[in-house]
């Protein structure tokens, strides 16, 4: 069984659509009630989305390039193909697209919000 037979990548394939499909939801739900937190969960889900994709795209691309797997490749083709398809430039690396609309992404939600993303996140929950 190849790596991309497997059930890690189905799990993240199916990561990848839940994410894409709530994004989605949380759009129209966020459209029609004109609410911004959910517009802002919108785009942390879009953002979680974003990861996602481009962490399976690497798997794929280094699989196709180091170990010369077809199936990899007409995948990573397949990718590009539908990167276009979101505006992204023929030229233009998928990671690099990636990279842009993350970025993209976390200005809208510094705009919504007013928190710098930057800033390190205190987890001590005990006071």
């Amino acid at each position: 069984m190849s790596w991309l037979e497997s059930d890690i990548v189905k799990a993240e394939a199916d990561e990848c659509t839940y994410l894409r499909e709530l994004s989605e939801q949380l759009l129209t739900v966020a459209d029609q009630t004109g609410n911004q937190e959910i517009l802002v969960e919108y785009y942390h889900t879009l953002y979680a989305f974003l990861e996602k994709q481009e962490t399976i795209y690497l798997r794929i691309a280094l699989l196709a390039k180091e170990e010369g797997d077809e199936s990899a490749l007409r995948l990573q083709n397949k990718i590009i193909g539908e990167m276009i398809s979101q505006g992204m430039a023929p030229y233009e690396g998928v990671i690099s697209f990636l990279g842009k609309s993350k970025k993209d992404i976390r200005k809208q939600i510094v705009d919504l919000t007013g928190e710098d993303l930057d800033l390190p996140v205190d987890l001590d929950y005990n006071g």
